[in-house]
């Protein structure tokens, strides 16, 4: 996996994680899904005030579930930095950018990749 920090935003794509992990809820977190191929030029999650405050910081695991054009249907945390606010940011705003389809995958594949949350 490949681990993004808040100020390099580039997506990476890395080996689906086991099914047992569970897709995000609607009632518990933010809805994903988005039609069409993404943002190309990516912004980065903006670091939630809150988390300033409290100096929140983590490393958050996601998983996207893409189509061959790009459109994700679903979205998930597979794995918390531990704060809410930290991996909700993460999940709506990456849902955002554009994400090469993996090659040799059925479709739709699961992308997974990493954010790293750090004040500096």
């Amino acid at each position: 996996m490949t681990l993004l920090r808040p100020f390099i935003c580039a997506l990476a794509l890395a080996v689906p994680l086991s099914a047992s992990a569970q897709f995000v809820s609607a009632k518990t977190k933010p809805s994903v899904a988005r039609p069409g191929p993404g943002d190309k030029d990516c912004k980065r999650p903006a670091y939630p005030e809150s988390s300033l405050r409290n100096q929140e910081e983590g490393i958050v695991t996601l998983q996207y579930l893409v189509t061959r054009d790009g459109a994700i249907l679903e979205g998930k945390i597979v794995k918390s930095s531990g704060f809410a606010e930290l991996d909700r940011a993460a999940l709506v705003q990456l849902a955002k950018c554009a994400f090469k389809f993996p090659e040799g995958e059925e479709e739709p594949a699961k992308v997974t990749l990493q954010y790293a949350w750090a004040l500096e």
